[in-house]
């Protein structure tokens, strides 16, 4: 039987023009940071931020 991952993390961002919020889910920490950084350099987004989802509950 394959393990279950217990943790996913997403990256949030709020687009600058549309005022819309995006997220990225993302298997590992490692991942999650950086998809973030890759965020935080494009001048369109804000507000980026990483939370982690640990069996169902969101860390904030």
């Amino acid at each position: 039987m394959s393990e279950v991952q217990s943790e996913v993390y997403y990256v949030f961002f709020t687009d600058k023009e549309t005022g819309l919020v995006g997220a990225i889910n993302c298997v590992d920490y490692e991942t999650a940071v950086k998809s973030a950084e890759e965020k935080r350099q494009e001048a369109r987004y804000s507000g980026v931020k990483i939370k982690a989802n640990y069996n169902g509950h969101c860390s904030y």
